[in-house]
């Protein structure tokens, strides 16, 4: 299964970007993750959040349809940077359709453009929702 691994970093303190995206339950934490806008997957899910240190590591596995992968499953991670800026990263792997070996590093280059507009994304809806950046 092909990897893929990219991240944003935003101008936001660790914490209450945490708090923001657990708030709630699994369906309102894949709301937040913006999981149920995404017009090319057909299933998504978000597993129990795990906290490891200063990164909170939350299992996300999509299914798509249009997307440049069958099925994409990874970790989101939230990691603090410095007290005033925070990391987004994600890291997983997917499945693709029997492709020929052109189409393979067609569909490594969509899902790499998928998933960094997926975090960019995230990061405009964490500012968006109240998440003030912290005054350098």
């Amino acid at each position: 299964m092909p990897l893929v691994h990219d991240f944003v970093p935003i101008d936001h303190g660790f914490e209450p970007v945490t708090a923001w995206l657990l708030a709630g339950g699994r369906a309102e934490m894949a709301r937040r993750l913006g999981l149920d806008r995404l017009s090319d997957i057909t299933a998504a899910g978000v597993g129990a959040a795990r906290f490891h240190a200063e990164t909170v590591v939350i299992p996300v596995q999509l299914s798509g349809r249009g997307a440049p992968f069958a099925r994409l499953e990874g970790d989101l991670r939230v990691e603090r940077v410095t007290p005033r800026h925070t990391h987004l990263t994600f890291t997983g792997s997917y499945d693709t359709d029997s492709l020929s070996r052109r189409d393979v590093v067609v569909s490594q280059r969509l899902t790499e453009s998928w998933v960094r507009a997926f975090l960019t994304k995230l990061a405009g809806s964490v500012s968006a929702n109240g998440e003030s950046p912290v005054s350098p």
